[in-house]
C-alpha cells in the first residue's frame, strides 16, 4: 500500500513537473513571438506598396493583326497560361532582334517550305499528354525540365471544351487529330554561344517586367518561353473524348480511340511553292460521309468531339460546339483554299527547340531559381507581389526544445520574398539567444535602415540562400550598364554581385547613403558574368 501510495506522489508531481516546464516553454515563446516588430524603418523615405500589376490589361495581349510581320514574333516571350490561338500567347519582346540581326548576320533564317503534316493520338491522362510534348522537343532545355505546363493548358482547354464534371471522370479517354499547313519558316540558329550573344540583347520590356514582379507575376504575366523558332500557315484540330468500359484493357480502349478518329474526317490536301506564291488546293472535312468508314462501339461508348481552326479565312473557318462523333458535318475546302493567302497565317508549330526557357537570359540566382520551381509546379507560395524588404530574426531550436541548444539566425528578406541567411550563431538555449538578440538587431540596424521583425523559427522560404558574414561594406563597387541603366553592386572579396533595377530599389532597401559614396563605373570588372554570382535585390 505504502509502495503504491509514493507511485501516486511521484506521479503528480512528474504532472505538475511537466506542466510548469510548458507554462514556462510557452512563457518563452510568447517573449518571441513571430511577426513581432523588433525595429521600425529608419529610412528617409518610407516604403510605400507598389500598385498591383495586372498583366491582362496593362500588357496588350498580342494578336497577328498587331505584328504586321510574322517573322517578328522571334525574340517574343510566350505564355502557356493559354490554349487558344498561339499568337494569344505571344507575350512581350525578350530579345531585340532588329538590332540582333544587324550586328550578327547569319543567324536568323526565314524561308518557304510548303508541308503537311497530321496525326492522332489518344491518351487517358494529361501527363500522357504532356509525354507528347516532351517527344516532339520543342523546348530547347540544358538541364531537367518538367513540362507539367503542357498537360496544364490542355486540361485547360479540354475542360473549356467539354466541361469540368466530364475530364475528371474515371474511365474517361481523349483523343486529338490535327492537321497542319504550312508555308513559311522562321527560325534562329541556337547554340550555347548564340544564346549568350543573344542575353547581350535583352528588352527594357523585358527587364522591367522581371524586375518590378515578382517571378510569379512575371510568370504568369509574360510567359516563361522565348520564340527561337516556328512555321507558319494554317492548323485544323479535333478533340476527342468518350467513356469506356472498365472490362477492357487500356491497349484496347486507346486502339479504338484511334480507329473512332480515323473515321471521323477525310482529306486530299495538296500544298506547292509557285513563283514565290504559296498554293493550297484539295478536300477536308469531319464526318463519316468523308472517310467513309464506321465508328467502333465496342469498348468506347458516347464519343464526343469538337472541331476548331487556326489561320486561314476567319469566315470559312470552324470552331464548333461538342457533338456526337457520328453527327459532325464539317466541309473546311473554303478554309483550306484561303491558306493560299500568307496575310492569314499563323504560329503553326514551333520548330524543334523552338522554344527557349526564359531562365537562359535570367543573370540572377533567385529570380532564375523562382522561374524553374514555377515552370515545374505553376505555382509557388511565395508573395504573389512585390513587399517591404526587411531582416528577420529567428532563434531555431536545434534539438526540438528551448531549452538545449538554439540558433540565432539573421536573414534579408528581399521584395520578392527570397531570403538571404546572413549569420548564424549558436547559444546555450532560447533565453541566451534571445538575450544576444538585442545585439544582433542593433548589427542589422547598421547595415540597412529597413524593418526587423522576428521571423517563425519553423518557416522555411522555398528559396532560401546562405550569404553569411554579409557586410555591405564589402559591397564597394558599383558598375552601371549604360544602356539599360540598371546598376550592380558587387564584391571583389565575396564574388557577389546584386542586381539594383533602378531608384526606386535602391529607396526599398534604404541604399541611397551607400550608393551616394560610391564611384560609378562605366566598366564591369574582368570576367564579371563568368566569375560572379547575382542576386536580385
Amino acid at each position: 500500500m505504502k509502495a503504491k501510495k509514493n507511485l501516486v506522489i511521484l506521479l503528480v508531481l512528474f504532472i505538475i513537473s511537466c506542466k510548469e516546464n510548458n507554462m514556462e516553454y510557452g512563457n518563452i515563446q510568447d517573449s518571441f513571438p513571430a511577426g513581432k516588430v523588433l525595429k521600425e524603418r529608419t529610412s528617409n523615405k518610407e516604403w510605400i506598396p507598389y500598385e498591383e500589376s495586372n498583366f491582362f490589361t496593362a500588357i496588350p495581349q498580342t494578336r497577328s493583326s498587331d505584328i504586321l510581320y510574322l517573322g517578328d514574333v522571334v525574340g517574343y516571350t510566350y505564355n502557356f497560361n493559354e490554349e487558344n490561338d498561339p499568337f494569344v500567347n505571344v507575350g512581350i519582346p525578350a530579345i531585340d532582334m532588329k538590332k540582333f540581326k544587324e550586328e550578327n548576320p547569319g543567324y536568323y533564317t526565314e524561308r518557304s517550305i510548303p508541308s503537311q503534316f497530321s496525326n492522332y493520338f489518344s491518351f487517358t491522362s494529361f501527363g500522357e499528354y504532356e509525354q507528347h510534348y516532351k517527344d516532339t522537343k520543342i523546348v530547347n532545355t540544358g538541364f531537367s525540365l518538367n513540362l507539367g505546363l503542357f498537360s496544364v493548358g490542355a486540361k485547360r482547354k479540354h475542360t473549356t471544351v467539354f466541361s469540368e464534371q466530364i475530364i475528371n471522370e474515371s474511365n474517361r479517354i481523349f483523343g486529338q487529330y490535327y492537321v497542319q499547313v504550312t508555308d513559311s519558316l522562321y527560325k534562329l540558329v541556337i547554340t550555347e554561344d548564340i544564346i549568350n550573344t543573344m542575353n547581350q540583347y535583352l528588352t527594357p520590356q523585358l527587364q522591367r517586367q522581371l524586375y518590378m514582379n515578382t517571378p510569379e507575376q512575371s510568370f504568369k504575366g509574360i510567359g516563361s518561353f522565348v520564340v527561337a523558332g516556328f512555321h507558319a500557315g494554317g492548323i485544323s484540330e479535333a478533340i476527342y473524348t468518350g467513356d469506356y468500359k472498365s472490362n477492357y484493357s487500356l491497349d484496347e480502349i486507346k486502339k479504338e480511340m484511334n480507329s473512332s478518329i480515323e473515321a471521323s474526317y477525310g482529306r486530299d490536301i495538296k500544298t506547292q511553292n509557285e513563283d514565290d506564291s504559296f498554293k493550297v488546293s484539295g478536300e477536308f472535312g469531319y464526318g463519316t460521309d468523308y472517310s467513309n468508314k464506321e465508328i467502333a462501339k465496342k469498348s468506347i461508348t458516347e464519343i464526343k468531339m469538337s472541331v476548331r481552326t487556326l489561320g486561314g479565312d476567319p469566315t470559312t473557318s470552324a470552331f464548333s460546339s461538342v457533338k456526337e462523333i457520328e453527327d459532325i458535318n464539317i466541309n473546311l475546302n473554303g478554309w483550306l483554299t484561303s491558306l493560299s493567302d500568307r496575310k492569314l497565317h499563323t504560329i503553326v508549330k514551333f520548330t524543334e527547340d523552338g522554344l527557349l526557357p526564359i531562365t537562359e537570359f535570367i543573370l540572377e540566382k533567385n529570380i532564375r531559381e523562382a522561374f524553374l520551381n514555377l515552370m515545374n509546379s505553376g505555382s509557388s507560395d511565395e508573395p504573389k507581389r512585390i513587399q517591404e524588404p526587411l531582416f528577420v530574426i529567428q532563434i531555431i531550436p536545434i534539438h526540438g526544445t528551448l531549452f538545449q541548444e538554439c540558433r540565432l539566425q539573421s536573414s534579408l528578406i528581399t521584395r520578392s520574398g527570397h531570403q538571404f541567411i546572413i549569420s548564424q550563431k549558436i547559444y546555450a538555449n532560447f533565453e541566451q539567444a534571445q538575450f544576444y538578440s538585442q545585439g544582433e538587431m542593433i548589427r542589422l540596424s547598421n547595415i540597412l535602415p529597413i524593418k526587423i521583425k522576428v521571423y517563425d523559427p519553423h518557416h522555411t522560404p522555398s528559396l532560401q540562400y546562405r550569404l553569411l558574414n554579409f557586410d555591405l561594406t564589402d559591397y564597394n563597387r558599383c558598375y552601371q550598364d549604360n544602356e539599360s541603366g540598371i546598376s550592380y553592386l558587387y564584391s571583389e572579396k565575396t564574388k557577389i554581385a546584386f542586381t539594383i533595377y533602378n531608384e526606386r530599389v535602391i529607396e526599398d532597401y534604404g541604399l541611397e547613403s551607400h550608393f551616394n559614396s560610391l564611384t560609378v563605373n562605366q566598366q564591369p570588372p574582368a570576367r564579371f558574368h563568368r566569375d560572379y554570382t547575382f542576386y536580385a535585390f
